[in-house]
């Protein structure tokens, strides 16, 4: 389902700093034209914390539509409440992404039954839209384990462990 190569997108901004649409379409062009199979918007290492809901909304809409089905497109919907995080992949699911990337939520003393539970919770909320499982330890303050992996592997939409090494 998901295989080659896929690029995280940076989100320009103006010099207000509001969201620079027209530069955000010109980089999906270039990374999608220089023939990815997949783009990532909000990733969780850069603005994504910063933005407002509507600006959320605003780059998933440009990053869909600009892409138009050439490649697939995750968008990141972590959050440190299962909620948000449903509401942010509902989001994206209703503007066409092709899958959520999410890492386990930060909190003071997250465990695997935890973390398990809000991945359980989030792919309950949004059907067959594939999850992908985001391990980033310096942002969660958890990391997956192969006990964590055996338990989300038993989600139906789960589709693999992304690791990010710093």
């Amino acid at each position: 389902m998901f295989e080659g190569v896929y690029s995280v997108l940076p989100t320009p901004f103006t010099s207000g700093g509001d969201v620079d649409v027209a530069s955000l379409k010109k980089v999906v062009e270039l990374i999608v034209g220089a023939g990815v199979n997949g783009v990532t918007a909000l990733g969780v290492t850069g603005e994504v914390s910063r933005l407002s809901e509507k600006e959320r909304g605003l780059i998933v809409d440009t990053v869909v539509t600009q892409v138009n089905g050439r490649a697939k497109v995750i968008v990141g919907a972590s959050a440190d409440g299962v909620r948000t995080c449903i509401d942010y992949s509902k989001e994206a699911q209703s503007l066409g992404a092709s899958a959520v990337m999410v890492s386990p939520p930060r909190a003071l003393k997250l465990n695997t039954e935890s973390v398990v539970g809000h991945y359980k919770a989030l792919a309950a909320a949004v059907g067959d839209l594939p999850i992908v499982v985001q391990d980033y330890p310096p942002i969660s303050g958890f990391a997956m384990e192969a006990r964590s992996e055996e338990h989300t592997s038993e989600l139906q939409s789960h589709v693999r462990i992304s690791y990010a090494v710093f």
